[in-house]
């Protein structure tokens, strides 16, 4: 456990697949919104966009995990491998 909140990307698709039709982008949008909540209720906080790939990764979520391993950096498959945060108090 640890006591400080980690930054956590959510990878997955968000216009693959889709042939540009919004429905398709929503529901996408929709499953990566549904895996962040975990991650906020372990204590972290959950990033979903491009905006949150890890630096010169190119688009795909695949490609952002092969970025993040690439990089040493830990690459989870599901909530339970995230450790949970347990704030210390201060004082």
């Amino acid at each position: 456990m640890i006591d400080e909140p980690m930054p956590i990307p959510i990878a997955g698709p968000y216009r693959s697949g889709t042939g540009g039709d919004p429905a398709a982008m929503a529901a996408n949008l929709a499953r990566l919104e549904a895996a962040a909540w975990p991650v906020l209720a372990a204590g972290h906080v959950p990033m979903i966009g491009e905006w949150a790939a890890p630096p010169g990764a190119s688009a795909g979520a695949g490609q952002d995990v092969a970025a993040a391993r690439r990089r040493g950096l830990p690459v989870c498959r599901d909530v339970a491998e995230i450790p949970r945060r347990v704030p210390q108090e201060a004082g």
